[in-house]
């Protein structure tokens, strides 16, 4: 990069900064006239995001303990409300309920949450309500808790005999203090859900044994834990506009991809139940595409 392409970044940057501080003391007087919370002092573009460190919990409890139980903050351009007492969080959730139904769209979830209509990230309306009453009556039902729990104790028999068998394995010819294996429990619990999970959705295993497609069950155990690795994580661009306009997009990009995969995946395991004929009674795909 030549130098004038670094000025004309640096420039770019300085004018979106300069931007965003007149629009925050444009906005100034407005936001008074809404008798925001208290909120603590705040930087220009970044807002509170300064203040934020690990762990949040015991952050987000001073700033409490210092502005009261109610809490203005403002993570980059996003407005956060900080609720620390228990009986505000009650009317949160029951007399002001509707007024904290919607969810926030953040721009890196967006393709893979299908245009926000997930149900974990739609806003309350029809449609939310609509798939909502889909996953009670449907998939959550106790009918349909009850005929698929064969599947669940079968994969926590299975579980546990693999553990059992890894430490057999292991402590051969060891005797005492020595006849123990160190178990990774939280992928061992992952491994346990998500077999259980599309055990009865589509009928198919992606831990342990008898998996059917071995390259097509690597290929989504991949995709599923970089999934959990990304939303799991904070996406800066997600509260810092100005890294999109700057293409600093990394994690966005990567969702992006998986995005596509989990469409072509789930297309595939639609048209291979098609193929089947309809077989695997007991499956959500089943009820799912008989509605």
């Amino acid at each position: 990069m030549t130098i004038f392409s670094y000025q004309s970044v640096f420039i770019s940057i300085a004018l979106l900064g300069l931007t965003r501080i007149i629009l925050t003391y444009a906005t100034k007087n407005k936001n008074k006239s809404k008798k925001l919370p208290p909120s603590p002092p705040a930087l220009p573009l970044v807002g509170h995001l300064h203040l934020l460190k690990k762990p949040l919990h015991q952050t987000l409890a001073r700033i409490s303990e210092q502005y009261g139980p109610i809490t203005f903050l403002r993570f980059g351009t996003r407005p956060v409300l900080v609720v620390s007492s228990c009986s505000l969080a009650e009317q949160c959730f029951t007399t002001h309920d509707m007024a904290f139904a919607n969810r926030t769209h953040l721009p890196s979830i967006k393709n893979v949450s299908f245009d926000y209509q997930h149900i974990v990230v739609a806003n309350y309306g029809p449609h939310w309500r609509n798939i909502r009453q889909i996953a009670v009556t449907e998939v959550l039902s106790a009918q349909r808790l009850h005929a698929s729990s064969d599947v669940r104790v079968g994969e926590v028999r299975d579980m546990a005999h693999r553990l059992f068998q890894s430490w057999s394995n292991a402590s051969k010819g060891l005797k005492g203090s020595d006849c123990f294996e160190k178990v990774d429990l939280k992928t061992k619990l992952f491994e346990l859900s998500l077999n259980v999970l599309m055990t009865m959705i589509a009928g198919k295993r992606f831990y342990g044994e008898n998996m059917e497609d071995l390259e097509q069950t690597k290929r989504f155990r991949e995709a599923v834990e970089e999934f959990f690795s990304l939303v799991g994580a904070s996406n800066a661009e997600d509260f810092l506009p100005i890294l999109r306009m700057l293409g600093m997009r990394g994690a966005t990009k990567k969702l992006n991809h998986l995005a596509e995969l989990f469409k072509e995946m789930t297309q595939k395991l639609i048209d291979e139940h098609r193929k089947s004929g309809g077989e695997k009674k007991k499956i959500m795909i089943t009820n799912l595409l008989e509605l």
